[in-house]
């Protein structure tokens, strides 16, 4: 499937759910502490959600980094992706981008 299907699925997605913007869950436990994806609780990785709640249960940020797929050394893949949405304005600003 191309970025450009998937990208329009995610804003389909996007548009259906409630007009807030859902921050990533967080947990007590893991506050002050970095962890990666990986080491998260399987309840807490975006993709595992998307699988057991679907998309609507998800952030734009987490969505995004879901297609993503991996970050950096200084900051995960979730991480990275609230950073384009924030320059960009939202998902729908994502959409005129040019390569």
């Amino acid at each position: 499937m191309s970025s450009a299907n998937v990208l329009g699925r995610m804003l389909a997605a996007s548009a259906s759910c409630s007009p807030e913007v859902r921050p990533p869950i967080t947990h007590p436990a893991l506050e002050g502490r970095r962890y990666t994806i990986k080491q998260l609780p399987p309840e807490l990785r975006p993709r595992e959600r998307l699988l057991e709640a679907g998309p609507a249960a998800l952030s734009n940020a987490e969505l995004l980094g879901i297609l993503f797929g991996i970050g950096n050394r200084e900051k995960t893949a979730v991480e990275l992706a609230s950073e384009v949405i924030s320059t960009h304005g939202d998902l729908f600003g994502l959409q005129n981008l040019t390569t």
